[in-house]
């Protein structure tokens, strides 16, 4: 062999040798390199699963710390609850009382009404649906009675005894209901409260005489019919 194909020949292993060495030295760093990629791509997912299911771990813990608060105000403050139960039962209490008291005032304004008339009835002329002078003062003192009181709503009803015919009786009845109705307008009752119906001889409050007559029959009421 010649010397120069020696020399190319330990040149050829030297290059080898020196490849080798650098591939050995390289290899490791390259595998740690590979290794940390990976697993931080493996891991990450992991991580933010992890993320999403502590989160509904987290409200539910903020849950109940702010039960076991209430829990404990509540034992903290036992006055304050009492005091609150004590409020709702006295308002409860109030409401029932206004109820009895709007009852009771309906009884007596009526009592009241029915007074007025027991001695002063509402007189008519003969045949006629116009009201007599005697009885509008008695028509103007039970107007004071619900001009005082506007919470309430009247019914006029006029009434008949059984003498005559039964479609007159129910006109007649009907004329004088609205012609109190009329005046207790004039004297300052507000129409919106007031209702007229004739009720005919159907209603009477005493047994007719033989001819159908009854002076206690034809007359006119004032009835609370709404508050």
């Amino acid at each position: 062999m010649s010397v120069t194909k020696k020399i190319l020949s330990l040149l050829f292993l030297l290059i080898v040798f020196i490849a080798a060495c650098v591939y050995t030295k390289l290899a490791p760093f390259s595998y740690e390199f590979n290794s940390e990629t990976v697993d931080k791509i493996v891991t990450e997912p992991e991580d933010s699963i992890e993320k999403e299911e502590s989160t509904p771990i987290a409200q539910e813990e903020e849950f109940k710390k702010v039960e076991e608060f209430a829990v404990l105000e509540e034992k903290e403050n036992p006055l304050e609850t009492q005091k609150n139960i004590e409020k709702i039962i006295e308002q409860n209490f109030e409401e029932e009382k206004k109820q009895n008291i709007n009852i009771a005032t309906k009884e007596s304004l009526q009592e009241q009404i029915n007074a007025v008339l027991e001695n002063n009835g509402i007189m008519f002329q003969r045949m006629s649906y116009e009201v007599a002078n005697e009885s509008k003062e008695t028509i103007k003192k039970i107007a004071q009675i619900i001009i005082k009181n506007p919470n309430i709503k009247i019914e006029v009803a006029g009434h008949t005894d059984a003498k005559g015919d039964d479609n007159f009786n129910q006109m007649i009845s009907e004329q004088r209901a609205n012609s109190v109705k009329n005046l207790l307008i004039q004297i300052g009752v507000q129409e919106k409260r007031l209702r007229a119906k004739g009720y005919g001889k159907t209603m009477p409050l005493v047994e007719n005489d033989n001819e159908g007559y009854s002076l206690t029959n034809r007359r006119v009421e004032f009835n609370i019919i709404e508050e």
